[in-house]
């Protein structure tokens, strides 16, 4: 199996093909990387190629020096957002975060759904930055009619858009969340993790959802638990 570079509707895509099913999991890559990033995860998640991966670049270049450039998936005020988690002030996500990703889900969302269309069933993941904008994709495709999307694999991720998201939350039912997140991650502190976790067992709690959440000693990274949980939750681990 081989990884390929493509473009559809619009977006450069890091794409490994499946043989065998028409799945896929779309994996959006953190802040400041790029399309090429988490092709380890496939890898070690899927090494049989059960599933079409596709890794999509962000929109915007992120410069970290004269020859080194990434990726994201929209502006971020860095000083700004560092400034406020030294303070502990958790309100930088609804006042920096949220409506800068409402707008880049804005211009994703017909995107990622004409690139979706071939396939029968569409999974969302992502890492860190990626993790919010596949969790605002997940939420706001649950009703095509054109595949089905069931679940969502969140890597170190956050609460980035509190009242639209607590409000849809309720509303998931037979639906599979998996998320992960380190107990000493500098970059998005736990506390923010914890409040999308405590939304995530209410709505557990009361509806068919089913959420299987990973907490491990580390920072920002993807380690190998984590990897495995989310593992346990594609929906053909599950016996479907």
């Amino acid at each position: 199996m081989s990884w390929q570079i493509e473009t559809e509707a619009g977006l450069r895509l890091n794409i490994r093909r499946s043989k065998t099913s028409k799945k896929a999991v779309w994996l959006f890559h953190g802040y400041g990387a790029n399309e090429q990033d988490l092709a380890g995860v496939a890898d070690y998640m899927d090494p049989d190629g059960v599933y079409t991966w596709i890794l999509p670049q962000g929109p915007y270049e992120v410069g970290f020096g004269p020859y080194m450039v990434g990726r994201s998936w929209f502006d971020l005020d860095v000083p700004t957002i560092q400034e406020s988690i030294a303070k502990g002030d958790k309100s930088f996500l609804e006042r920096e975060i949220s409506p800068a990703l409402a707008k880049s889900s804005a211009d994703l969302i017909p995107k990622v759904a004409v690139a979706s269309a071939p396939f029968d069933e569409v999974v969302f993941a992502g890492f860190s930055q990626g993790s919010f904008v596949a969790f605002d994709l997940f939420l706001s495709l649950l009703d095509s009619t054109e595949f089905l999307v069931r679940t969502a694999m969140l890597f170190s991720t956050a609460m980035a858009r509190p009242r639209v998201w607590a409000e849809k939350i309720t509303q998931l039912d037979k639906q599979t969340v998996f998320q992960s997140h380190g107990l000493e991650d500098p970059v998005l502190p736990f506390a923010g993790a914890q409040r999308l976790k405590d939304s995530l067992e209410k709505a557990r709690d009361t509806s068919g959802l089913t959420f299987e959440f990973e907490g491990f000693q580390g920072g920002h990274e993807i380690p190998a638990s984590a990897l495995d949980g989310a593992l346990r939750c594609l929906p053909h681990n599950q016996g479907e």
